[in-house]
C-alpha cells in the first residue's frame, strides 16, 4: 500500500480515538457544562444555517443524539482545544502507526 494510503488511514484512525476521547470527556463533565455548551451549540447551528433536522434532534433529543453528536463534539472541541483539534501531529501519527494492526 502507497504511504499516502496509510497515512491517510492513520489520520483518519486518530480523529475517531480523538472524538470518542472528547466525546467521553463531556460526558463526564459536570452536568451544567454538557447544558451550557449545547446552547452555544443551538445558537452555532443557527448562526451556520445548519438543517433544521439537526438543530431539532439537539434541542428534542439531546447532543448525544447521533445526528448531533459530531456537531458538539467538534464545537467543544474548538473552544477547548482551538482550530486545530482535528489536526494530528507528526508524534500523535506516528503513535497510530506504530501500533499493532496499523
Amino acid at each position: 500500500m502507497p504511504l499516502s494510503e496509510r497515512l491517510a488511514q492513520w489520520e483518519k484512525k486518530w480523529l475517531a480515538e480523538r472524538i470518542d476521547m472528547l466525546a467521553a470527556e463531556l460526558v463526564s463533565a459536570p452536568r451544567a457544562a454538557p447544558a451550557d455548551l449545547a446552547q452555544g451549540l443551538q445558537e452555532d447551528l443557527l448562526r451556520r444555517n445548519a438543517h433544521p433536522a439537526v438543530i431539532q434532534r439537539l434541542v428534542g433529543k439531546g447532543w448525544t443524539h447521533p445526528m448531533v453528536r459530531h456537531e458538539m463534539v467538534r464545537y467543544y472541541a474548538a473552544g477547548a482545544y482551538g482550530p486545530n483539534w482535528n489536526k494530528p501531529t507528526d508524534a500523535q501519527l506516528l503513535v497510530v502507526a506504530a501500533a499493532p494492526g496499523a
